[in-house]
């Protein structure tokens, strides 16, 4: 994946926040938890890329991303749904940048990982964090780009 398609990938999502209209989740995450999560886990994987790019330890653990109250945090810093859909969007242009100086420095490597779900641990080791970065526009992006369409009032 190129930067620019990463960044791309974000485009469908950031316009489905833009637009609004959700109602509350009977459970699970409202719109603007999602768009948290989002954010935030774009942020932590820039900031792995950063640290392997300057030579650190580089690490991934989403545990405060997944957290409720640090998403609701997060999302009351933004007056609207719309932006946080531009911080969204702000987290994918710097994700992708990340990823092009990754690639520009042919600096991939494996980076020690804690992924958390559901309140459990379910990935805990090294991964590639190309690979990660890619996963996280491809399938954990549609992840969540169907839950919050799954939000949209029935028509």
């Amino acid at each position: 994946m190129q930067p620019e398609d990463l960044e791309n990938a974000y485009v469908r999502i950031v316009r489905e926040l833009r637009d609004g209209d959700f109602e509350p989740p009977t459970e699970g995450w409202a719109a603007e938890h999602i768009a948290a999560h989002v954010a935030l886990n774009n942020d932590c994987l820039t900031d792995a890329a950063r640290d392997l790019l300057a030579g650190l330890s580089a690490s991934y653990d989403n545990e405060s991303v997944v957290d409720i109250n640090e998403l609701t945090a997060y999302a009351s810093k933004f007056l609207l749904l719309g932006d946080l859909a531009d911080d969204v969007a702000r987290s994918a242009i710097e994700l992708a940048m990340a990823l092009g100086d990754i690639r520009t420095q042919d600096a991939d490597s494996d980076i020690a990982v804690v992924m958390h779900h559901d309140g459990r641990i379910v990935r805990d080791g090294p991964a590639s964090l190309v690979e990660l970065i890619e996963a996280n526009a491809t399938f954990h992006l549609s992840t969540h780009l169907d839950q919050l369409l799954a939000l949209r009032p029935a028509r």
